[in-house]
């Protein structure tokens, strides 16, 4: 992935949990890393959809994301459909 990249993966796990309703609302900070990376902070959300359990997670590959690198990835997350 090229400095400044950004990859959106969204999962369907069958979990017992029944968290909120998914916001599909970037966090103000990672959760962690991408495994193996040192310098791709990775975001999470995650909540119900139309009664599924959904995570979405977010990598931006700079160390620290610049306001660009958020509002791109917000813009990525904000195009999800479900349907």
């Amino acid at each position: 992935m090229p400095r400044g990249g950004i990859v959106v993966r969204v999962f369907f796990p069958d979990t017992e949990e029944r968290p909120p309703a998914l916001r599909l609302v970037l966090p103000a900070r990672p959760a962690t890393t991408l495994d193996g990376t040192t310098d791709t902070p990775e975001y999470r959300v995650h909540g119900l959809v139309a009664g599924r359990d959904v995570e979405v997670w977010i990598d931006i590959r700079r160390l620290h994301p610049t306001r660009a690198d958020r509002r791109a990835a917000q813009r990525a997350l904000s195009s999800i459909r479900f349907g």
